[in-house]
């Protein structure tokens, strides 16, 4: 069995759900359980370069972090009381990092030594922020951390940019999974978050685990799911190795499309155009087309696909098409 914790490592209630974890293993007397550990951030919009958490509270944008963040004193005084009463020592973050560098390390670690060593890293990682007050941001720091949980290849994955799309895929795949919070258990199909008690979690782990799509046919439905939500970039970043191994026309229209939400819209038109001269008889494709060229002001092109399409079907979303483009033209 496979459970997913996606977990920011500068989030309390990970490091206090990480405990509650440990200890819902040690009692769980069911099948092997796999934990593998996935990226979230709680602060994305922390800058490259660490800043003192102090410093922090004291600029302007302090309200914005204690109402989205949680990095406020009040904010963390209910979990640094769970974690007193738990054991797990004095909670004293010091430094407001961005974390994308700490999970392309986590990712890695997966890929060098198994959910095993991944596991070891975070409750490291968990460790060193909040008990020591390190710094995450700073490489000699992470690479120190690595070190102690007997991972290799730390350095050379800080010293360039890998492990980089892999994170940012996983977070558009959370993203399009509806992933709410730090930390979130997935069991299958099934969802917990917060920091689940351990009989909370037991309980997750006792339910008959659902069958779940995965790999290349997932990606494309949670791409779906990104684009629906108005995040096109998402969409695109998981398209990309499916663009690059299948060139499937369901793909590359849903390519389309992403392009066309991000104003993409030379991109939009000539993939738009080179998939309507293969066939020709696609109206959703020509419909598409139709609004790639009208919204660059070509009134009298996008008539004549928008009247296409509505001759190839007489969808209502395509007659008020080209209803709306024949008055402009």
């Amino acid at each position: 069995m496979r459970i997913e914790v996606w977990a920011d490592v500068t989030c309390p209630w990970s490091f206090i759900g990480k405990h509650w974890l440990d200890q819902a293993l040690a009692r769980w007397l069911g099948e092997p359980v796999e934990v593998v550990w996935l990226p979230f951030q709680t602060d994305p919009t922390a800058p490259a370069q660490p800043r003192r958490l102090e410093e922090a509270l004291a600029s302007p944008e302090a309200r914005d972090y204690d109402e989205e963040f949680g990095l406020s004193p009040a904010r963390r005084r209910r979990p640094a009381d769970i974690a007193v009463a738990e054991g797990l020592g004095a909670l004293a973050p010091r430094w407001r990092v961005n974390t994308l560098d700490v999970h392309r390390l986590l990712a890695a670690a997966r890929a060098e030594g198994g959910p095993g060593l991944q596991g070891e890293l975070m409750d490291r990682l968990l460790r060193a922020h909040f008990l020591a007050g390190a710094n995450l941001g700073d490489h000699d720091v992470l690479i120190d951390i690595a070190g102690s949980a007997r991972m290799r290849g730390a350095r050379a994955v800080l010293a360039g940019d890998a492990w980089a799309e892999e994170v940012n895929r996983a977070l558009a795949r959370g993203r399009a999974k509806g992933v709410p919070a730090s930390p979130t258990f997935v069991v299958g199909r099934r969802m917990l978050w917060g920091a689940a008690p351990v009989e909370a979690l037991i309980e997750l782990l006792e339910q008959p685990t659902p069958t779940v799509e995965d790999g290349a046919v997932a990606d494309f439905r949670y791409a779906e799911a990104l684009l629906d939500a108005r995040d096109p970039l998402g969409a695109l970043r998981l398209l990309r190795p499916l663009l690059a191994e299948h060139r499937d026309r369901a793909v590359r229209v849903l390519e389309a499309r992403a392009y066309l939400v991000s104003a993409q819209l030379r991109r939009a038109e000539r993939l738009l155009g080179e998939l309507a001269e293969q066939d020709p008889t696609d109206d959703y494709v020509r419909y598409l087309l139709g609004q790639a060229v009208e919204r660059q002001a070509r009134v009298g092109e996008a008539l004549r696909h928008h009247r296409l399409a509505a001759a190839l079907r007489p969808d209502p979303v395509y007659t008020e098409a080209v209803a709306r483009v024949a008055v402009a033209a």
